[in-house]
């Protein structure tokens, strides 16, 4: 949720902060959502989930079918493609047919975004989001309210596996990247309340030693949260602050994790702490499928969202046993079409594993490539931390920016290592600093350091974050 006119905002009251955060809760869930919609796919998931192999690859092929007619008609990219390679639809046979096409990746993408979007339109979303850019290269998506309404009604049948009545509206606690409140100045009461939702949202970066007392007896005095979701590291770190300063936990029955890789600590952690269950799903912001952990404890690919391949990396690495990229062909949105399309991230699969739950659909062991990293920033407010999904969120909207690198150079300050596009003027840089105070807390200093390319790190990846604890806190 983006906060209009934060400066002016933070200043009001916390009651009319929350009248307002609660009002533009109703009008995303407006804007965004179609009820009825996101109702009926949910029975329809209700009924798929246990259909068997063959009859999942039916309803994918007719799915891809449906989408590839529309992008080669309606999607400058796909028409291009297929007079290119000269395909028709009826050579997808099979889903084996997918390899009659290139896979595409995210720098096709930010370089030509116009050419992944419908020249009608009529098929254009009322959504703009954006990705997390932990990978370092942050991506504008666009989505109707029927793919919205879809991919959420996927969510609301996690949560039904693991006995919320309510899947797509429970009492909810979410540690958001939203900076409803200046985490540099306002610690007494460290969430706001989301009505229309439902929800407390509690940011991320406000989570503290000096808050997190206010902010668990809130949790426990509210006595309704059915879900707490959010980063790992972040809802990892409060069960650290609560149990190191011994407060007594609220009692969360469910907790989910996203966007960042689940560590075995954190979730031990967590349901020590919290007495909790906590499972993971994998999701991302721009079109693309969904997976959640069932009651068994397996990560269920869900292929009524799209057509999820595991590329095996053990033929471009030996060391890389079980290894695979995650390419995605998502299915339902028209406001943006993306096939074959390499996230960047990497799953751990074992061939042929089954899970007890009953359901046969594709499973992965685990997701290797959101591992997080963690700023702590030290304030007379206390010591907070900021995750590197968190971070990310600061560059959202500058598309001069080809690749950015966050690097602690102080106990609370930041120098934002820039790879631009194109140039930036004066103002376009005073913006950018801007947006990294909202995201990081008035109390931190933000230096912009324009660099001709980032260094990779060991193996080549790309590292997002550069906590100070690295010994590379100055970028020497």
């Amino acid at each position: 949720m983006t906060v209009v006119a934060p400066r002016f905002f933070y200043k009001l009251p916390r009651t009319i902060q929350d009248i307002m955060v609660t009002s533009m809760g109703a009008w995303h869930r407006w804007r965004r959502n179609d009820p009825a919609e996101q109702a009926a796919f949910l029975v329809f998931l209700r009924q798929s989930q246990y259909w068997d192999r063959d009859r999942f690859e039916e309803y994918q092929l007719d799915q891809l079918r449906t989408q590839l007619s529309f992008a080669c008609r309606e999607v400058s990219h796909f028409r291009r493609l297929k007079e290119s390679l000269g395909f028709s639809i009826e050579d997808f046979r099979s889903l084996d047919s997918l390899a009659l096409l290139p896979i595409l990746n995210k720098d096709q993408i930010k370089e030509s975004p116009a050419d992944f979007l419908p020249n009608d339109p009529a098929y254009r979303g009322t959504i703009r989001s954006a990705t997390s850019g932990t990978t370092g290269t942050p991506m504008v998506s666009y989505y109707t309210r029927r793919a919205f309404a879809r991919q959420w009604a996927c969510v609301a049948l996690l949560r039904e596996w693991h006995g919320v009545t309510n899947g797509l509206l429970p009492h909810r606690i979410q540690l958001t990247g939203s900076p409803v409140f200046d985490p540099g100045r306002e610690f007494k009461r460290p969430y706001r309340w989301n009505r229309a939702a439902r929800t407390m949202l509690v940011p991320v970066n406000g989570i503290s030693e000096r808050t997190v007392r206010a902010l668990l007896e809130g949790i426990d005095s509210w006595g309704k949260a059915e879900i707490m979701d959010g980063y790992p590291s972040a809802l990892a770190h409060l069960a650290w602050l609560g149990k190191e300063k011994n407060i007594t936990p609220p009692k969360i029955p469910l907790i989910i994790t996203t966007a960042e890789q689940l560590g075995k600590a954190q979730r031990d952690l967590l349901e020590d702490y919290f007495s909790a269950k906590v499972i993971d799903q994998y999701a991302a912001s721009e079109p693309s499928c969904f997976a959640g952990e069932c009651e068994k404890g397996s990560l269920h690919v869900f292929p009524e969202s799209g057509i999820l391949e595991l590329i095996p990396l053990a033929g471009e690495d030996p060391a890389a046993e079980h290894l695979a990229r995650i390419v995605m062909t998502p299915f339902h949105n028209t406001a943006q079409v993306f096939c074959r399309y390499d996230i960047g991230d990497l799953a751990k699969v074992i061939p042929g594993k089954r899970c007890p739950c009953g359901r046969e659909t594709p499973v992965i062991e685990a997701i290797e490539g959101r591992s997080s990293c963690m700023i702590q920033v030290e304030s007379p407010l206390g010591r907070r931390v900021l995750t590197s999904a968190l971070l990310s969120t600061g560059f959202y909207g500058f598309n001069s920016i080809a690749r950015g690198q966050i690097v602690q150079t102080g106990p609370r300050a930041l120098t934002l290592r820039c790879e631009l596009a194109r140039s930036m003027d004066d103002q376009e840089r005073i913006h950018l600093v801007e947006n990294f105070r909202r995201v990081c807390g008035s109390d931190v200093e933000i230096e912009m350091e324009v660099v001709e390319r980032i260094h990779l790190g060991p193996g080549g990846k790309f590292i997002a974050v550069v906590p100070l604890k690295s010994g590379n806190g100055h970028g020497k």
